[in-house]
């Protein structure tokens, strides 16, 4: 995953070229939008494809820790178009927002991040609620 980590527009990292990631996503459909292609495969995986270009901030509130780029450039771009992705899947945003998480969990976990449950454990406490509160000021 090539990034560039200048700051630009208050985000750390910039994909210089396309991100593949698969996850377990049982039931995904495919999605596609200007950022995210979500293709599903065989056996109750998806693969996601993040378009170069796409910025995100890395872990949230948090240092990003060794093994977290991946994870939480794949949970932000889930975040960011969970309802879009929800009305595709037929499935509620909070479904998809859940998805999101164990997908977090499951990149970090094979990228060998060591503080990969304590990370998974502040998305699923405070994610949702910070998801709601940034909503507010983001015009």
């Amino acid at each position: 995953m090539n990034t560039n980590r200048k700051w630009r527009y208050a985000w750390k990292f910039t994909l210089t070229e396309d991100a593949f990631i698969i996850i377990s996503s049982p039931g995904a459909q495919a999605f596609q939008n200007e950022w995210l292609d979500i293709i599903p495969l065989s056996e109750g995986r998806a693969q996601f494809r993040l378009f170069a270009g796409y910025s995100w901030d890395g872990c949230s509130i948090v240092p990003d820790a060794p093994g977290t780029k991946r994870a939480s450039c794949l949970h932000d771009v889930m975040y960011q178009f969970a309802e879009d992705i929800a009305m595709t899947w037929k499935v509620s945003g909070g479904t998809v927002l859940a998805i999101a998480d164990a997908a977090f969990l499951e990149v970090m976990r094979r990228d060998k991040c060591p503080v990969a449950g304590l990370y998974y454990a502040g998305v699923r406490v405070f994610g949702r609620p910070f998801r709601f509160f940034s909503s507010l000021f983001s015009g």
